[in-house]
């Protein structure tokens, strides 16, 4: 997964979120990174590593198997 497909996830799953930017903090917290780091990887800056693609999978199938 990469961060693009996540932050859109969070769109589409939290009503709360509505928009990009409050997507961004979101994931950043749920990943424990910092907002700046997550904007790096939107825009290329920064590639993410491994472990944090598998961290981001992770959420995304624990979250959808609750609903």
């Amino acid at each position: 997964m990469n961060p693009q497909e996540f932050v859109d996830w969070i769109q589409t799953h939290d009503p709360l979120i509505t928009s990009k930017t409050g997507a961004v903090k979101k994931a950043a917290q749920m990943l424990r990174v910092t907002e700046m780091a997550v904007w790096q990887w939107l825009r290329g800056g920064r590639k993410t590593s491994p472990s944090m693609q598998l961290l981001m999978e992770l959420i995304v199938r624990h979250g959808l198997s609750e609903e």
